[in-house]
């Protein structure tokens, strides 16, 4: 009976308890494929916790028997973005977000919309005397810059700054007088009809016919002898990934376009 393998009735992790204060909504997870070594201490614990909604600074409390510990929730660990660390000033816990929503332009329609939005406010629990943040955009084209901000003088613009995106600006829309020229059953490339002239810059628009399913494919260029390949630019960085090989005299070019969502519509 000596030899046998006695077990004993402690357990193997260190038995800790997790408490969140200040929080409205949070969550301890558990990795699905998690080292079931990890934790097998007296010593320590690690374990994860994402919250959710919050209005004040969240505290974490852990308890070992009689034994008792709070911190506050360290503010680079929270999905807060740096422009609302002004607690003094703003809600706790909101991140502004930004959509621009046209990915391109007309020179002669130089009008850009850009959607800015907070998320992670209760709106439930608003108050109108409450301050709601003033944002003032920049646009710079070249050497030339272009300022807008919100109507609301009396609050301050943010000073933290951000850049939100890029668009394409395109010549005047009168000028874009293209046709279409059918490569193969899947891709079809548009030429300007407009006589073209030494130092112009020329844009050639590539995209799939309407009725391809192709995820996928590959652009090789070669230009004419004076003709260089000044820049390679997707339009939608969201739906389609390049990847671009170029000589270094910039006149061939390997041009490796994949899907990233086969499922959407916008191809």
């Amino acid at each position: 009976m000596d030899s046998m393998q006695r077990f004993s009735n402690l357990p193997t992790y260190l038995p800790t308890s997790y408490h969140i204060w200040n929080a409205d909504v949070f969550f301890f997870l558990k990795e699905a494929n998690q080292d079931i070594m990890r934790n097998s201490s007296l010593q320590s614990r690690v374990d994860s916790f994402f919250i959710y909604k919050a209005k004040l600074p969240p505290v974490l409390n852990a308890t070992y028997g009689p034994f008792s510990v709070e911190q506050a929730v360290p503010l680079d660990l929270m999905l807060t973005t740096a422009s609302f660390d002004f607690t003094d000033k703003f809600t706790f816990n909101w991140k502004l977000k930004s959509h621009i929503l046209d990915s391109s332009i007309y020179s002669n329609k130089p009008k850009i919309q850009t959607l800015f939005y907070i998320a992670g406010k209760d709106w439930d629990d608003y108050n109108s005397a409450e301050m709601l943040p003033c944002v003032k955009m920049f646009a710079f084209l070249e050497s030339r810059e272009v300022v807008a901000s919100c109507e609301d003088n009396e609050h301050k613009a943010l000073p933290a700054m951000e850049r939100i995106g890029s668009i394409i600006v395109y010549p005047n829309q009168d000028k874009l007088k293209q046709s279409a020229l059918r490569l193969d059953d899947n891709v079809m490339i548009r030429l300007p009809l407009s006589p073209v002239k030494e130092g112009d810059v020329v844009t050639f628009h590539v995209s799939l016919t309407d009725d391809s399913l192709a995820d996928q494919f590959v652009l090789r260029i070669k230009t004419a002898p004076g003709v260089k390949i000044t820049d390679v630019r997707v339009s939608d960085a969201d739906q389609w990934g390049i990847q671009e090989e170029t000589d270094s005299e910039r006149t061939t070019a390997i041009i490796t376009c994949v899907h990233n969502d086969p499922t959407a519509e916008n191809r």
